[in-house]
């Protein structure tokens, strides 16, 4: 404890040098090595201060207090408090081990090691089955106490395995050990069940779901609840300006806080202009599901998620499904299977430009749509003024109003009994707030939905619909523009996942404006509210200073910048900063190895940890090739038809051709390699490569090529229609006249793709650039038929036959 003159995080540093994250990886390094744990602090975030102004003020967290678990088992309810800095450059910390506070009246929750006790079941079956007149609410209760009761009568965990440890060094210290031989088997079993209860004791709540299958780890999840419970703990809030650390008084701010959130703000029933039913299809009511249909329900939820009023988690319901199931049925039928039933109607219900919880739809895409756009927004060639505002929806699950909800789903044609049915479950369920353990306060809502719940995401998808439904109708009705990657591409107005937002339009003030006024009626509506705070916008190159300041006037947000994140990924992205942008995974790995304590944890070769769990691995997917099998995933979304992949390598002159093309009649797999020393710029080879590539799908007579760039100026130089006036680039306008000579008349489609997409024509380029000149081209084809047939494979006579004055295919192979 004290001054130890090193940050752990970037995030405790505030000046303009920015952190050193070498010395901060060092620091961790050793922390973690010796076992240590930051005990967190109470009050402001740095303890030390240069005593500058301005721009020259440095602020850092330099003095902390960090303990072993050991510390944290035998003083659980320290507390470190930052106090005020005066007459020092450092301000005094101070560690309460035993803070003033009431043992809490811990509500009942099912402990998953129960389920390894021999009597478990034939017990709570028992209890159960006393109860059967009661509803199912009272019979849950009623089986919690029972199993308090009955959990009473089980020795604590660890001293069940100390008496066990003390039992076999008594047999093995005995002169007459051979005749215990039966005796010590069955304590080493015994000993074996009772570390595996106390893994799962662990496990439950160091709440790791990750970890799936293997060693028991038992000291792993110690830590890791150790650190869990001191991150969850309360002891003190700041309330109008003033610092409370009584329990009653935080209990009161919460609930005060939390019935006012869930109080609704929306005196009118939501409307639409819309219509109140754009669906010609009536949706009624599902069929109740039967036994096998909810049990499958069961086994798709996590096993340890937290368990609900009753206490009861996923865990026992699997376990006592047998005896239970019949209850159960009657009870959740219809709430699980109206969660089911919603999102088998999403794909035809949500614009596309929601991408969370529909089936088909991958979070991927905005990832990379968002990133795109902002690498758009920096290029020079760029025309367009335009922004993209980043959206940030304060505690928007909570805010969602149940009359929205209830008239997005009148508007997609759901069944008025259906209807009423959701009513029915989102409005029924009372509050209360747990903290440290304690159940505070019972309160009722006016509006929200709750997370966790199945049909929370489907209720908030189709609500917030609504948004992308009216910016939808602005752009046609030409309110709005949107913006748009390439001159022949779709406008694109939204990016949605669940309440991840962004927005895009032309940087203009009637636009702006615009698209504010659809955001403000919106969540009058819907009983959103945004916040503008953690809200931020990202510029085009080209929009005037001007501009800018009055769309800030009117969005009061904060710049994007490269900290700035969109579903988890960096929105700026370059090629210099990439593998600095993604170092918080690698930080966030180095904390989960940290639980494994002061030995950390044993270290094997990643061949090994991909191996399946029988073969003596841990059954991790091998990340590459999921990176691989996720990006033919995204290329597959790509228009239908056979897809021609093209990129260039220019070096000094000397430039090299890579063309992949998929799927070809005749064949599986066309590979071509080809060179050309008259392209004058990387711009050029690329040109000369798309050319090339279309020349050769005509010869080869294929159907309605897709032609596939990682270079969105030639792209985009195509798809114009004045290219000639405006080709992007004044070299370009040449070869554009030749290229839109030989597209005339032809079903061809030229479209980008992310550089990561093409990895297979870019290294036939970087391969290609590499060959020496040759007059004869190198062939090659693998199907039988072909190399039996006198007339050969008509892909090289295909090939032969293409203008090539400019370029030399050095090789070619057929699949």
């Amino acid at each position: 404890m004290g001054d130890l003159n090193e940050i752990m995080h970037v995030n405790e540093k505030f000046g303009s040098v920015p952190p050193n994250q070498v010395r901060i990886n060092i620091f961790k390094h050793y922390v973690n090595n010796i076992g240590l744990m930051d005990l967190g602090y109470n009050g402001p975030a740095y303890t030390w201060s240069n005593k500058q102004h301005g721009k020259d003020l440095v602020l850092q967290r330099l003095d902390r207090c960090l303990a072993n678990v050991e510390w944290c088992m035998n003083f659980p309810n320290t507390t470190v408090y930052h106090l005020p800095m005066l007459y020092s450059d450092h301000a005094p910390i101070i560690a309460i081990l035993n803070p003033k506070s009431r043992r809490p009246r811990r509500s009942f929750k099912f402990e998953n090691w129960w389920l390894l006790e021999s009597d478990f079941n034939q017990e709570a079956k028992a209890a159960w089955q006393k109860t059967e007149r009661y509803h199912f609410q009272r019979r849950t209760t009623l089986l919690a106490r029972f199993l308090t009761s009955w959990s009473k009568k089980k020795k604590p965990l660890q001293q069940q395995l100390d008496q066990i440890e003390n039992d076999l060094l008594k047999i093995q210290d005995s002169p007459n050990r051979d005749l215990y031989q039966i005796e010590e088997q069955r304590l080493e079993q015994q000993h074996d069940s009772t570390m595996q209860k106390l893994a799962d004791y662990y496990k439950q709540r160091s709440k790791k779901h990750w970890v799936q299958q293997g060693d028991r780890n038992t000291s792993f999840f110690h830590q890791a609840a150790q650190k869990r419970r001191r991150k969850n703990r309360i002891s003190t809030i700041i309330q109008n300006n003033s610092i409370t650390n009584d329990p009653d008084e935080i209990a009161t701010a919460f609930i005060s806080y939390f019935s006012n959130l869930f109080q609704s703000t929306n005196e009118n029933e939501a409307s639409s202009s819309h219509g109140t039913n754009d669906q010609s299809e009536i949706f009624l009511p599902p069929d109740p599901p039967n036994e096998d249909e909810i049990l499958q329900i069961l086994k798709q939820m996590k096993r340890d998620a937290s368990p609900g009023p009753d206490g009861l988690n996923v865990a026992f319901y699997r376990a006592a499904w047998q005896w239970i199931k019949e209850d159960v049925t009657k009870m959740v039928a219809q709430f699980y299977e109206t969660a089911n039933y919603i999102q088998d109607k999403l794909p035809d219900l949500i614009a596309d430009t929601q991408q969370a919880f529909v089936k088909g739809r991958r979070i991927s895409n905005n990832i990379v749509i968002a990133q795109e756009i902002a690498h758009s927004f920096n290029l020079t060639s760029y025309d367009q003024k335009a922004f993209l505002l980043k959206i940030d929806l304060s505690k928007a699950f909570d805010r969602i109003e149940w009359s929205f909800i209830a008239d997005a789903l009148r508007r997609k044609g759901f069944h008025g009994n259906f209807i009423r049915l959701v009513l029915s479950c989102i409005n029924s369920a009372n509050f209360s707030v747990i903290i440290n353990g304690q159940s505070y306060g019972y309160f009722s809502a006016q509006r929200g939905i709750r997370q966790g719940c199945p049909l929370s995401p489907y209720l908030f998808v189709l609500a917030i619909n609504e948004l992308s439904n009216q910016l939808t109708e602005a752009i046609q009705r030409e309110y709005i523009s949107g913006i748009k990657l390439g001159p022949n591409g779709p406008p694109i107005h939204s990016l949605m996942y669940a309440d991840d937002l962004i927005i895009t339009g032309q940087a203009q003030v009637e636009e702006a404006q615009k698209i504010s006024d659809i955001i403000r009626d919106f969540c009058n509506k819907s009983g959103q509210t945004p916040n503008w705070s953690k809200s931020s916008i990202l510029f085009s190159a080209k929009t005037p200073e001007k501009a800018r300041q009055d769309i800030l006037h009117i969005f009061p947000v904060s710049l994007i910048n490269h900290s700035t994140k969109h579903l988890g990924h960096p929105i700026l992205l370059g090629s210099k900063n990439r593998k600095a942008a993604y170092h918080f995974i690698v930080d966030k790995f180095k904390r989960i190895q940290a639980d494994g304590g002061r030995k950390g944890m044993a270290l094997k070769s990643w061949d090994d940890i991909c191996k399946p769990i029988a073969e003596g691995g841990l059954g991790i997917r091998d990340l590459m090739a999921v990176r691989e099998i996720l990006e033919e995933a995204s290329i597959w979304q790509i228009s239908q038809g056979t897809r021609c992949y093209v990129d260039a390598s220019w070096k000094e002159g000397k430039t090299g051709i890579g063309i992949f093309i998929h799927n070809p009649e005749n064949h599986n797999t066309i590979v071509i390699k080809a060179t050309s020393s008259m392209s004058g710029s990387p711009l050029l080879a690329e040109m000369n490569a798309l050319m090339l590539a279309i020349q050769i799908c005509h010869q080869l007579q294929i159907q309605s090529p897709v032609f596939l760039s990682d270079n969105i100026m030639v792209v985009n130089a195509i798809q114009k229609e004045d290219y000639m006036t405006d080709p992007g680039h004044w070299s370009l306008r040449p070869a554009l006249s030749r290229i839109h000579n030989i597209l005339q008349g032809r079903n061809i489609k030229i479209q980008w793709i992310p550089r990561e997409m093409n990895k297979m024509a870019d290294n036939l380029a970087k391969s290609a650039r590499e060959l020496s000149s040759q007059s004869q081209m190198a062939f090659d084809c693998s199907n039988i038929s072909h190399i039996c047939h006198n007339s050969g494979c008509p892909t090289r006579r295909g090939l032969l036959l293409t203008p090539n004055e400019d370029v030399t295919i050095a090789h070619a192979l057929c699949f």
